[in-house]
């Protein structure tokens, strides 16, 4: 049975102002950016994606966004680092050096591994046997295995690459993709994206699938989301919709709480990515007049309660 909770009028359980000054730890200005930043298992490091020295590629920094060390080098458009459990890995997508499709006149992302030092790349998809591009790579916790995009469905794979297999049903909810991985592995949370095109819309919704590809839901009825993260006990969900990012219990029993305010400095929802500790969040603002920085934002507690619309 469906029932919908939590319908009404905002509740205001503080005064106290929400933080809205992040950390700039990136200073680059005009066509340079700046973009995808994740922190490493330990929270001593961000990883992210920069066109600082030709292509885009990926990078790791110090949290305070010192010691900067390009990781991949004369790959096409790297991005979505996604780090190993263990911090030892960094999975990302990119266009590698191939040739792009001819006949989608579109370069195809793949899914590739590499070291932090940046021993050891290897490629992990085969966008052009298949003609599908491989984007948005997310680890299990034990580290065996992958979560990704292909196309418009999740794909699993093994973390070398093998025994790939489309994982959600068809058809697909669309467009799927920002998945993350249960902290007790029984679940995938992830983006769904519908378009209704008279008129025009985009709906981006958190939906939830278990590890035994059945019980696929939607979470709620919120319309922009633009990310989703569990948290580390996971009985919550981090997700970000414009100006503001949001925690809510997984089972849907509370209304969300906003966490943080960031702004008009940004343009739209923003994908970000929470500290192990749940302390702080770094995201970035490509697409506002520049390519982006990456800021960093201390969370706070909860302080306003939103009615909500949580699917059951």
């Amino acid at each position: 049975m469906t029932r919908c909770s939590f319908l009404g009028l905002f509740i205001i359980l503080s005064c106290s102002p929400l933080s809205a000054q992040g950390i700039r730890i990136t200073d680059v200005k005009g066509d340079i950016g700046c973009r995808d930043p994740v922190f490493s298992p330990d929270g001593t490091k961000i990883a992210f994606s920069s066109n600082k020295i030709g292509y885009t590629n990926i990078w790791v920094m110090d949290v305070n966004g010192k010691r900067q060390k390009q990781i991949t080098k004369k790959l096409r458009n790297s991005s979505a680092p996604a780090w190993s459990p263990d911090g030892k890995k960094i999975a990302f997508q990119s266009y590698g050096i191939g040739p792009k499709d001819a006949k989608k006149n579109i370069w195809l992302f793949d899914i590739f591994v590499v070291n932090i030092d940046g021993t050891d790349l290897r490629q992990l998809t085969n966008a052009q046997s298949l003609g599908e591009r491989a984007q948005h790579p997310c680890w299990s916790p034990d580290g065996k295995q992958m979560v990704f995009t292909r196309d418009a469905r999740l794909w699993v794979m093994d973390s070398d690459g093998k025994n790939q297999f489309p994982f959600t049903p068809l058809p697909a909810n669309k467009w799927e993709r920002c998945c993350d991985w249960s902290p007790k592995e029984d679940t995938l949370a992830y983006i769904a994206v519908e378009e209704v095109r008279k008129p025009w819309k985009e709906y981006r919704r958190i939906w939830l699938i278990g590890l035994n590809r059945e019980n696929q839901r939607r979470f709620s009825q919120e319309t922009k989301v633009e990310d989703v993260q569990w948290s580390k006990n996971g009985q919550y969900f981090y997700y970000s919709t414009h100006p503001s990012l949001w925690k809510i219990k997984a089972d849907g029993s509370e209304p969300p709480m906003k966490v943080l305010d960031w702004g008009p400095i940004f343009d739209s929802g923003r994908k970000f990515d929470i500290s192990p500790d749940e302390q702080w969040a770094v995201l970035d603002d490509s697409g506002h007049d520049n390519e982006g920085n990456i800021y960093k934002y201390r969370l706070n507690s909860g302080i306003t309660k939103e009615s909500s619309s949580v699917e059951k």
